[in-house]
């Protein structure tokens, strides 16, 4: 699952500069030939297997426009920002990697988990250290969804539910 999440992070980080090259480069603009050189590389090593190498190239990227001087250059995401794009991507790779009852499952958490935390989040009778637990206990949950882990999502939204318990529906 975690060479998934790579080609995805990479497929959607290339696919960001290309779109930067193609309409926000000239076409006889210093570096472009250069930065589209870079990125068919990469694009080749991506095809080829060779992560690692399409990675550096990526970052290559970064660092060539800056030396072109070129403007309003992409640069590397926060790494929330980058999680919330690639998870797109993701799931166009994940019939390669997870059965369809896999797939559901994974699903199936997710919902349970939004619904849990939303329902958690909107209280108001909740402590700030309870606030820290959930959000941890839900990154938790979300990392292992994000690995394909089925099972250790499921044991993260138990945790969930478990200090969800401990603040029962009041009734109007």
């Amino acid at each position: 699952m975690y060479d998934v999440w790579r080609r995805a992070e990479l497929s959607k980080r290339l696919d960001v500069w290309s779109s930067y090259l193609g309409s926000r480069v000239d076409e006889g603009a210093t570096g472009r030939r250069e930065l589209e050189e870079v990125l068919a590389a990469a694009r080749t090593a991506q095809a080829a297997g060779d992560l690692d190498s399409a990675e550096d190239l990526s970052r290559r990227l970064i660092d060539d426009a800056g030396e072109y001087g070129l403007p309003h250059a992409p640069s590397a995401p926060r790494p929330e920002e980058a999680d919330a794009q690639v998870r797109d991507y993701v799931k166009d790779l994940l019939p390669e990697a997870l059965s369809l009852a896999e797939r559901d499952g994974l699903d199936r958490v997710s919902l349970f988990l939004r619904c849990e935390s939303r329902r958690l989040r909107g209280r108001c009778d909740i402590d700030p250290l309870t606030r820290q637990d959930i959000d941890y206990v839900y990154a938790r949950a979300w990392m292992a969804l994000d690995l394909g882990q089925v099972e250790a999502a499921n044991r993260e939204l138990v945790r969930l539910r478990d200090i969800a318990a401990s603040f029962p529906e009041r009734s109007p």
